[in-house]
């Protein structure tokens, strides 16, 4: 089966779509139909409920860097020991590169871990909220992009608050005034080597879902 994402508006290869390729038509409706939407139409925005803030892992199989809604699939092994393919949302390609991505920053065949906000819809699709990206050669930095909203109910802000004076921010990525207006929504991205991304995992694990 080929994995590649489909563009909008072309047909599919094939007669009868998988429930994994309707999720992905649900995203591409959801973005086509309703540019900068509210998440909570679509998605669990909520991240202290069950399916607000799920932690999933696995490899990068495809990305569309778009507007107004970037998308990658991951391929994540699940409880039954088969492969399924998520769909994730995330920003407009604009605002992503605000926050210091580039097309490297994901690629297919990166190992990723992730939280999302479950889609309301399909049960492997998902808005991006936190990603770790590890680098493909071994010991090298690897770098995490954490949501953060200053005051938001969920307190993860100011855990975040906390990592940046521990660790340094992505290269290349701007000035935030961290405080400046409340409930203003930011990716931080930090790079981290594996000796910190080890003491932040142990720090950290009943703080930030990611380091669960």
């Amino acid at each position: 089966m080929n994995n590649e994402p489909h563009e909008p508006g072309h047909a599919m290869s094939t007669p009868s779509p998988t429930p994994l390729a309707i999720g992905a038509l649900l995203l591409c409706a959801a973005s086509g139909l309703a540019a900068h939407h509210s998440d909570s139409v679509y998605f669990v925005d909520d991240r202290g409920e069950p399916r607000g803030a799920v932690r999933i892992e696995g490899t990068v199989s495809g990305v569309r860097f778009i507007n107004p809604h970037a998308e990658f699939f991951v391929e994540v092994a699940n409880e039954a020991g088969e492969t399924d393919r998520w769909a994730i949302e995330s920003d407009s390609w604009n605002e992503l590169q605000s926050y210091g991505w580039n097309e490297a920053t994901i690629e297919v065949g990166d190992r990723v871990e992730i939280i999302v906000s479950m889609s309301r819809f399909h049960d492997t699709a998902g808005r991006l909220r936190d990603i770790l990206v590890y680098d493909s050669a071994p010991h090298a930095v690897s770098q995490l992009f954490l949501e953060f909203i200053p005051g938001s109910e969920s307190g993860q802000w100011e855990s975040v608050l906390e990592l940046v004076q521990q660790a340094p921010q992505c290269e290349g990525t701007v000035p935030y005034d961290f405080l400046g207006v409340r409930g203003e929504e930011i990716l931080v991205c930090l790079a981290l080597d594996e000796p910190l991304l080890d003491a932040l995992r142990s720090e950290y694990a009943d703080r930030i879902r990611i380091f669960d």
